[in-house]
């Protein structure tokens, strides 16, 4: 059986069992049961849309920065698998946390020195 078959007689299953349960019960108790499984949903759903995270493309560092964590994201594993990969702070820049990817992000805020000119304290 596929789900489109088993998901209404489960349903229709549950709505016999609840009705002989909720015409036992008083009116106030049903309007309560209603209104905390629409106050549950209703903070899941904030939840949700309040953890996600928001993302702006920093031009500066070249990299996706969440506007409210100021976390870095890998701009090679969004745009060419669409998926969020953090970034990880290194001593010259950010790496990418995944296995496959490895990019390193210089950051143009503290850069490398170079061989040549770099004397040692």
């Amino acid at each position: 059986m596929g789900l489109g078959t088993v998901l209404p007689i489960w349903g229709i299953v549950v709505q016999n069992r609840l009705a002989q349960y909720v015409s036992t019960l008083e009116t106030i108790t049903i309007v309560r049961i209603i209104l905390v499984a629409i106050l549950i949903t209703a903070y899941s759903v904030a939840a949700l849309f309040y953890f996600k995270p928001r993302l702006k493309f920093d031009t500066h560092l070249q990299v996706y920065t969440d506007i409210k964590t100021s976390i870095h994201y890998c701009v090679s594993c969004k745009d060419g698998h669409n998926r969020l990969a953090k970034l990880i702070k290194q001593k010259y820049g950010w790496k990418c946390g995944v296995k496959e990817c490895g990019v390193f992000q210089e950051d143009p805020n503290n850069p490398k020195p170079s061989q040549a000119f770099y004397v040692p304290d």
